[in-house]
C-alpha cells in the first residue's frame, strides 16, 4: 500500500489536489495513510463505486485494485 501513497503525494506535488477522490473500497484505498493524506490536503472522499471516473480508473489501475 506504501506504494499507493508515495504515487498520491507524488501526483498531489505535481497537479494540486483535486477536491474530490473516487476510489474503490480496497483496502489499499481505506487504510489509514491512504485516508490521512486525502484529508490533510481537504479532499473529500467518495467510495461509493457508482460513479467511476477517470481519477478513480488511474489510482485503482496503479495500485492494484480490478
Amino acid at each position: 500500500m506504501l506504494h499507493c501513497v508515495e504515487a498520491l503525494n507524488e501526483a498531489i506535488a505535481r497537479y494540486g489536489p483535486p477536491e474530490i477522490m473516487n476510489t474503490g473500497q480496497g483496502s489499499q484505498f481505506t487504510g489509514s495513510a491512504w485516508i490521512t493524506t486525502l484529508t490533510e490536503v481537504g479532499m473529500r472522499i467518495s467510495m461509493d463505486g457508482a460513479r467511476q471516473g477517470i481519477s478513480t480508473t488511474s489510482s485503482s489501475s496503479a495500485c492494484g485494485d480490478p
